[in-house]
């Protein structure tokens, strides 16, 4: 994957904020512990029921991404990717969207729905917004990402800003170049 991307984004004079995109709770736990963490966002809290067995919820994170951003931030279509991804997952109905597990959670439904929409609503403002640098963070454990699906994703996220960039952190080993 190409993207230019500047690796001295720090000392960029816009201000940083970094988005965990999964596929698990591990890029916001360590977030919060190093005090990076400055928001909450949909992809923190959940991961793949499998996820150790290699099953990864990485390529619905992106897609739901793609489809959060091709929205246009529509606050009804917002609440359609809310209700997508969250189901009847609260009542520990196994029987979830692409397998997710959400062990976070302890609220009513309608509490988890309205702080997911404002979690998705966040993320749609903070990647479209040109005036902060925002570094993606990708921690996956047994699981390869797409070339092409990672090229997208670089593709759309440089285009709301060319300062944005990605930091990956896999325990496999990627055969092409990640966004730096």
């Amino acid at each position: 994957v190409d993207c230019d991307w500047s690796s001295d984004v720090c000392s960029s004079d816009l201000p940083l904020n970094i988005i965990p995109l999964g596929d698990h709770c591990a890029a916001a736990v360590v977030l919060r512990d190093l005090g990076l963490r400055k928001h909450s966002y949909p992809f923190d809290w959940y991961a793949h029921r499998n996820s150790g067995s290699g099953e990864s919820v990485m390529e619905m994170n992106i897609e739901l991404l793609f489809e959060l951003l091709d929205s246009n931030g529509e606050t009804n279509l917002i609440e359609n990717i809310c209700e997508k991804l969250l189901g009847d997952q609260i009542n520990k109905n196994y029987d979830t969207y692409m397998d997710v597990w959400f062990p976070h959670e302890t609220g009513t439904i309608t509490e988890t729905n309205e702080k997911y929409f404002r979690r998705f609503d966040r993320l749609y403002r903070d990647v479209t917004d040109s005036s902060n640098t925002t570094i993606f963070l990708i921690i996956v454990r047994n699981h390869v990402i797409p070339e092409s699906l990672m090229e997208r994703l670089c593709s759309k996220i440089m285009s709301y800003n060319e300062n944005n960039g990605f930091i990956l952190i896999s325990g496999q080993e990627y055969n092409y170049n990640i966004p730096s």
